[in-house]
């Protein structure tokens, strides 16, 4: 049987402009002896470290960037190691700054490099706020190859779907593309979470995640954090603690676009049961 220790419901909550992310999860107490550590397998720690890169850099942007700035995708035309690549970006970055803080305004960004493992072609994408430079203008800066850039889109989910799109791991043409960690100005708020300890029960987090299994969390959702609305709701059951884990994901009305959001479900189990 998976361990069944004391425990208290943590709970971790980001408030990025129009959006709320909160984690909702068991911290497990054992007085007087010491619980055998779990580590998760290297395909679900894998998943788990995916998840959490996917989740922060949507925090950060959507805390420092709005539907006036922009996302920018800069090709590099020759192949190139990608740490030679990186220099020339951050060239042209330097003069992007200084066009910037003539006209009185700081330059923000993140970036995450692509590289194709067969071809050595280095490819940006850039999130940048605007500024005195036009879309064609910073696309004429760059030179080295192709560049493409285009208004932010946000909704329900913020800018969720560019960002998980921008982190994963995927093949282009047949072609194996990695990527490296995201880098960030040095600008960029970066959003804490607020930590509370107790003040939800473990059995109004049992009921909040039976809820989401039944796909009918946006009221109790709503009642935690008046004045947001659900856009994305997970629980996940850890067959080794008996703990459950759930994430969500609110935004304002704002955000709709003149349609109510649909909130997104997901409910699962991680782990294996003991005998």
């Amino acid at each position: 049987m998976g361990y069944r220790g004391r425990h208290f419901i943590r709970e971790r909550v980001w408030v990025c402009g129009d959006y709320v992310e909160a984690d909702i999860y068991p911290v497990f107490q054992a007085p007087g002896q010491r619980r055998k550590k779990s580590r998760p397998t290297r395909d679900i720690q894998e998943r788990i470290n995916q998840r959490d890169a996917e989740r922060k850099i949507a925090r950060i942007a959507h805390t420092n960037f709005t539907q006036e700035d922009l996302a920018l995708d800069l090709t590099v035309r020759e192949p190139m190691e990608a740490e030679e690549a990186v220099k020339k970006l951050r060239a042209y970055l330097r003069r992007i700054r200084r066009q910037y803080r003539k006209a009185g305004t700081e330059l923000k960004y993140l970036y995450i490099t692509e590289r194709g493992a067969a071809s050595g072609r280095v490819h940006f994408h850039l999130i940048i706020n605007a500024g005195p430079m036009s879309r064609d203008e910073l696309e004429e800066a760059w030179g080295l190859g192709h560049a493409n850039s285009r208004r932010l889109q946000f909704d329900e989910n913020g800018i969720t779907a560019l960002t998980e799109y921008l982190t994963k791991s995927r093949r282009k043409k047949q072609e194996r593309v990695t990527y490296r960690r995201w880098t960030g100005s040095k600008n960029l708020i970066r959003p804490e979470p607020v930590i509370t300890d107790g003040e939800l029960t473990v059995k109004e987090t049992l009921n909040l995640a039976d809820a989401i299994e039944r796909r009918d969390a946006a009221e109790m959702a709503a009642e935690l954090w008046p004045g947001y609305f659900l856009a994305e709701a997970e629980a996940l059951k850890n067959l080794y603690n008996h703990g459950t884990y759930i994430h969500l994901r609110m935004a304002r009305p704002e955000t709709w676009h003149g349609r109510p959001p649909r909130a997104e479900y997901l409910w699962g189990e991680l782990g294996e049961d003991e005998p």
